[in-house]
């Protein structure tokens, strides 16, 4: 693989996905990373806004790319748990921080499909194949391991997991919406909190996505047929 950059041009960026807070894009010449950037839209929002809060992020570069520092906290963590539990977090391998003419951005190693393109989404997947057992059970394993790693999630929606079907790899990965946003982490401490917590998240998985979840079990379930009276 080339070596990863330090310095990105605009012109070698193709945009592939664009959320609230960033736009993720490929980069020429490195088809196994990905960028991801501060999105306009949040940009605009921070230089327009009054208060504090939107003060302090356009004054500290720290505060403003905060969730770069918690997402590299977390695998950290992760990998740190990884290595007393012999396999890998369900998380992005993150590969450095860049500059760009659009600012700072964070590397990460692209999540593939079998064809080398950017894994689909649970949703995408679910649209293509419906809830089979195998995304189902993936699905399960993902949030068996967002637990026993630790993970702090505060998004867990369809569109931030993805399907990996890369060489002899079928499994689910939180690609965002992971990191802990609170003052003080206390989920990363006391289990129960953290749970608590993803068992919310994953009740408003299931909703969006028409499964079942069991909260006692941690369980994602096939949709029930409807009752005939």
């Amino acid at each position: 693989m080339a070596d990863a950059p330090g310095w990105i041009e605009m012109d070698a960026l193709t945009p592939l996905f664009e959320g609230r807070t960033r736009v993720v894009y490929g980069i020429r010449g490195h088809p196994g990373l990905l960028l991801k950037l501060e999105s306009p839209a949040r940009a605009a929002k921070i230089e327009n806004r009054k208060g504090w809060r939107y003060l302090t992020k356009r004054w500290s570069v720290k505060a403003r790319f905060s969730y770069i520092e918690r997402e590299y906290d977390t695998y950290i963590r992760a990998m740190f748990r990884a290595a007393r539990m012999g396999r890998v977090p369900p998380l992005p391998r993150p590969r450095g921080l860049v500059l760009t003419e659009a600012g700072l951005g964070a590397l990460v190693g692209k999540v593939r499909d079998g064809n080398g393109s950017p894994a689909p989404t649970l949703r995408q997947a679910f649209a293509d194949q419906g809830p089979t057992t195998e995304l189902i059970d993936a699905l399960n394993v993902l949030i068996r391991d967002l637990r026993e790693f630790r993970i702090p999630v505060h998004d867990l929606s369809a569109d931030n997991i993805v399907w990996e079907t890369r060489k002899d790899r079928r499994r689910c990965v939180l690609i965002d919406g992971f990191g802990d946003k609170t003052w003080i982490p206390l989920g990363r401490y006391i289990p129960l909190l953290n749970d608590r917590r993803l068992a919310n998240q994953c009740r408003e998985t299931a909703n969006a996505v028409s499964l079942t979840f069991d909260a006692a079990q941690f369980r994602f379930g096939a949709p029930q047929a409807p009752v005939v009276a």
